[in-house]
């Protein structure tokens, strides 16, 4: 009995496929959980870098505009004391929103197959 290329194709076809199907979950709880975490590190630097939140933690005892006297030293001290409070707040909001959605893609693989269970 002769086979040809197209029953060849299509058995190699089906078995790649059933090997990516049991190698997903694995793949999704081990490297790609590893990439999502690095990926995760890496948007909260940027988030970091976006809102200048070191550069005005770091200059918070520089006076503004090059102004030496005192009373500009107070108010600049002052308002960059507001800004890294409130770059601050937004750091750690946006934290949070990465984390979770960090959590998603943990959750993500088990919901779904609970959901086709149920």
């Amino acid at each position: 009995m002769q086979t040809t290329y197209f029953s060849q194709a299509l058995s190699l076809a089906v078995i790649d496929g059933a090997k990516n199907i049991v190698y997903f979950p694995v793949w999704w709880y081990s490297k790609g959980l590893w990439e999502a975490f690095k990926r995760t590190g890496k948007r909260i630097v940027e988030f970091n870098t976006m809102i200048g939140f070191t550069v005005w933690a770091k200059n918070i005892f520089t006076p503004m505009f090059g102004a030496t006297d005192i009373q500009s030293r107070i108010i600049s001290f002052f308002m960059r004391l507001v800004q890294i409070f409130l770059r601050g707040i937004v750091l750690v909001f946006l934290s949070l929103f990465s984390f979770i959605l960090f959590l998603g893609w943990i959750i993500t693989p088990a919901f779904v197959i609970y959901m086709i269970f149920i």
